[in-house]
């Protein structure tokens, strides 16, 4: 791990205790080990009741809607697929949708591409540029003011699923993947087991995997 690299890991951890906040809360299956020493820690609600809540979700439209639902504000999304087959274009495309449509303040985290040409390329062919939409070459040493923040990819930018758990929790993230030879994504199970929906983009079209925001058998075609 580079010196740069756990700097500003240390500095995100660092923000997220602060802002978030750092509970030592722990809480057995009696429900009688918790800060407050009540049982009443592990709430128990009617189903009537979580039938009438209400959640704060995203307004999507068109086809984003039709592909990937009403995600949460704080959505955590995986994407992942072989070299050329369009999974940053993909990243791409909704960076811009989020940015654009939605008014979400987006980072771009481009580790593979950097400030390069082909990144430019994809940015003035897609059309995605707009105030809201931000583009980095490495890893910022905070994510503050920034709503949603695209990793691409987690495996140029050496992280692993206990680095990502300790992101601020309030953030939606794309996690952007390399794949295998035989399609399977580089890394442990347990980054599709915390995502809320699993992406795989195989010749410039997009697969559900997962989806906690609406049905699994959607395909979207890219560009």
């Amino acid at each position: 791990m580079s010196k740069k690299r756990s700097n500003a890991l240390s500095a995100i951890d660092s923000f997220a205790r602060v802002y978030c906040g750092d509970s030592d809360k722990k809480q057995g299956l009696s429900g009688t080990q918790s800060n407050s020493g009540s049982p009443s820690a592990r709430h128990v609600l009617g189903s009537i009741e979580i039938q009438n809540m209400e959640f704060s979700t995203l307004p999507f439209t068109g086809v984003w809607k039709t592909f990937l639902g009403m995600p949460s504000e704080n959505f955590k999304i995986m994407v992942y697929g072989r070299a050329g087959n369009g999974k940053s274009t993909f990243s791409l495309l909704l960076a811009g949708y989020l940015s654009r449509n939605l008014h979400k303040r987006v980072l771009y985290v481009a580790g593979e591409e950097r400030f390069g040409y082909t990144l430019k390329e994809k940015v003035q062919r897609l059309g995605i540029a707009n105030e809201n939409l931000y583009l980095a070459d490495e890893l910022p040493y905070s994510f503050s003011g920034y709503d949603v923040i695209f990793f691409d990819s987690v495996n140029t930018l050496d992280l692993d699923a206990s680095d990502l758990e300790t992101f601020p929790k309030e953030k939606a993230y794309v996690w952007i993947f390399q794949s295998t030879k035989t399609g399977q994504y580089r890394g442990s199970q347990a980054y599709s087991h915390n995502s809320d929906t699993v992406v795989k983009v195989e010749k410039l079209k997009a697969t559900l995997d997962k989806n906690r925001f609406g049905p699994c058998d959607k395909t979207m075609k890219i560009l």
